[in-house]
């Protein structure tokens, strides 16, 4: 089965904002005899956006969110998104590009254990405070639903060209690493590696390879700075 969904607007109006030469596409794939897999996309794409509500504005507007299940099993599927904007502004700061994304899925041989990564880069950012020519946060993080606990973070920031009213720098990194105190980490998220924090500052090379989620008791510094 595969269902499709179709919309354009030249001139789109909403409670929350108004765009230009919007186009909206769903799509719902369940291929036959493949025990309960099935898809689902999103995709929303629009010029000239403007929200009085949120006092934001962006030449352009991509969402897309994307839905996967593997197997009738509950914990088989996976889950991502991703917003980008471009010549952004609003009443706090304005970016040439703005990108957020994100994803979501369940730890394998887990009741309650999910994994999400979360990216955020931009270029050409400025603000009141701070101004920078380019910069990304990558971070993953474990997350127990039905226990409501935070397991593992790990976190890392860079910037390059950054210029505030106290200073400023070439480059700059800080990363972060933290795990729940008092709560044991299955074997598997202890043997689970994160994969290395892609960017785009060669210079930049990170203080040792990408390891496993810290344990409680054997927290690193976080803290790097190069310049």
């Amino acid at each position: 089965m595969q269902a499709d969904l179709k919309v354009k607007a030249p001139d789109l109006r909403t409670p929350w904002g108004s765009g230009r030469a919007a186009n909206f596409t769903v799509r719902i794939v369940q291929p036959p005899g493949t025990n309960g897999a099935a898809s689902a996309e999103f995709r929303l794409e629009t010029a000239r956006v403007r929200s009085t509500q949120f006092s934001a504005s962006a030449e352009n507007l991509l969402l897309t969110a994307r839905l996967n299940r593997q197997s009738a099993r509950t914990n088989d599927w996976d889950a991502a998104w991703e917003v980008t904007m471009r010549d952004g502004k609003s009443k706090w700061a304005e970016a040439a590009l703005f990108r957020l994304s994100g994803q979501t899925t369940p730890l394998p041989l887990t009741q309650d254990e999910l994994l999400t990564s979360l990216n955020l880069s931009t270029t050409g950012l400025k603000s009141e405070w701070a101004q920078l020519a380019e910069g990304r946060l990558t971070g993953k993080a474990i997350f127990a639903t039905t226990r409501k606990q935070l397991l593992a973070a790990d976190a890392e920031t860079q910037v390059a060209l950054l210029k505030t009213k106290w200073g400023g720098a070439k480059q700059a990194r800080v990363s972060a690493k933290v795990s729940h105190v008092g709560t044991p980490v299955n074997r598997l998220v202890r043997q689970r590696r994160f994969p290395k924090l892609a960017h785009r500052f060669p210079t930049l090379q990170p203080r040792g390879a990408s390891g496993p989620i810290s344990r409680p008791g054997k927290w690193k510094p976080p803290w790097h700075w190069t310049g």
